[in-house]
């Protein structure tokens, strides 16, 4: 690069999870790390189109998941100013499935259109797996030309402060939020029949208390917390779970759904338990197709914890070799050299 590349990197919540993982988390540490980039943050809620000093000094704009009519506008005036546009998916907004308690905000005729509009107006559309590729493709009408895969990837120097795996407990854990609720009620009542079965159990949910797999447990044997970033990744690594699960229903808006459970849970000490689906059965984690699989699943690795352990430790070294950020910063630092020309 001749001169300092500057990024304006927008996402929909300077506390937004998926940021760390796909929009200022990796675009930081690639300022970090390269001497002629500059990438700041900026909340989505806060950037005004109208005010052309939003744009002014940057070269590029990444945009993780707009999907309004005013994200087009934003899109559409960071053009105007010259800047490279590079929008992000980690999940095929286009089926959102009815049950899912956000889907009146994305199943509209108007939000359908700007998805497309975003896609139109991107010099790039980047994507999280190879199935969100296919579906983005089918439902915008642009060529396959303009996205990339780049997979979600943690930091190591920001997790690894964490890590201590020498101990671990009878806890069985879970993250995500309401968004969730059918994919558990699928398993929930293998879940509450090995919760009866191994009563020296307990359950951790983090983001949402997850009452279809809580509801018949005492408190005593259950807890859940919701916390900010930093302070989540720290309680999950100090509770010392044993088995992380990742209940999901197979259908068209999980098949694309992307790894980051799995990094959490795993990253955290935790075996991780998912759904037959591909970015989860590809990265090792155990799967299991129907709700009597994952009960037997649970009984076999609480009753085989050596076994569990060896599992954990080949799904961590799986995601040591293949799910940090290193190589997905360096295809968006391929991208960001061919933006700018």
């Amino acid at each position: 690069m001749k001169t300092k590349t500057n990024v304006i990197v927008i996402t929909p919540g300077m506390t937004d999870t998926t940021s760390l993982y796909r929009a200022i988390g990796p675009y930081l540490a690639l300022s970090r790390d390269e001497k002629d980039l500059s990438a700041i943050g900026v909340d989505a809620a806060k950037v005004d189109h109208t005010t052309w000093s939003t744009f002014q000094g940057f070269h590029i704009a990444v945009y993780q998941r707009p999907f309004r009519p005013m994200d087009v506008k934003t899109l559409m005036a960071a053009k105007m100013f010259g800047l490279a546009v590079v929008v992000d998916y980690d999940d095929d907004l286009f089926c959102v499935m009815r049950d899912n308690p956000v889907v009146g905000v994305y199943d509209t005729d108007a939000t359908r259109q700007a998805l497309r509009d975003c896609c139109k107006y991107a010099d790039v559309i980047t994507v999280s797996t190879e199935g969100l590729k296919q579906a983005y493709i089918k439902n915008t009408g642009e060529k396959p030309e303009k996205f990339v895969v780049v997979k979600n990837g943690f930091d190591v120097r920001w997790f690894k402060q964490f890590w201590n795996f020498k101990e671990r407990k009878k806890i069985i854990t879970w993250r995500g939020s309401s968004t969730h609720r059918r994919d558990c009620e699928e398993v929930k009542d293998a879940f509450a029949n090995f919760m009866r079965d191994r009563p020296d159990y307990n359950f951790f949910a983090y983001g949402w208390a997850n009452d279809p797999l809580s509801y018949d447990l005492p408190k005593e044997r259950f807890n859940s917390t919701t916390l900010p970033v930093i302070d989540y990744h720290a309680h999950i690594h100090s509770i010392k779970g044993h088995l992380g699960i990742v209940p999901l229903l197979d259908n068209t808006f999980n098949r694309g759904k992307s790894n980051i459970g799995f990094i959490e849970l795993v990253s955290s000490g935790h075996m991780c338990i998912a759904k037959d689906l591909p970015e989860f059965a590809d990265a090792g984690a155990v799967v299991y197709s129907k709700p009597d699989e994952f009960y037997d699943l649970l009984m076999r690795y609480t009753e085989d914890v050596e076994g569990s352990m060896a599992i954990w430790k080949k799904q961590f070294y799986h995601m040591m070799n293949n799910l940090t950020l290193e190589s997905p910063n360096k295809i968006r630092l391929e991208l960001i050299k061919s933006l700018r020309g």
